[in-house]
């Protein structure tokens, strides 16, 4: 482990551009399998060579700015998914709700 750490001294890492790379890979991966595209198969090796190269890369200011470029195009979408996610959510809550409530209306009728 000692030998792990200081090889990546110096070095940038992973950050969140790099996770959506290898996202989007594993999907890509899984798509190429299912459809049988064997083709894709060199665009997901550039894919992922590009994630290790970022993760190893010294040159940290250039990996950052890359980065932040990535993160202003994703927070807007990042914020949309998740207010849908949440109206979503707030619907089914809701309705289960209301569909509780209206049972419990109906059990005590019929105890009446």
């Amino acid at each position: 482990m000692d030998f792990f750490r200081r090889f990546m001294a110096g070095r940038y890492g992973s950050d969140p551009l790099n996770n959506a790379l290898l996202i989007l890979g594993i999907a890509l991966i899984i798509v190429a399998r299912i459809l049988g595209w064997a083709w894709m198969n060199v665009f997901i090796l550039a894919l992922l060579c590009l994630c290790y190269f970022r993760m190893f890369s010294r040159n940290i200011q250039a990996r950052y700015a890359e980065n932040e470029k990535f993160m202003r195009w994703w927070r807007p979408v990042s914020n949309r998914i998740r207010a849908v996610s949440l109206t979503v959510r707030h619907t089914a809550i809701s309705s289960v709700r209301s569909a509780v409530s209206a049972c419990a209306c109906q059990r005590a009728r019929e105890r009446l």
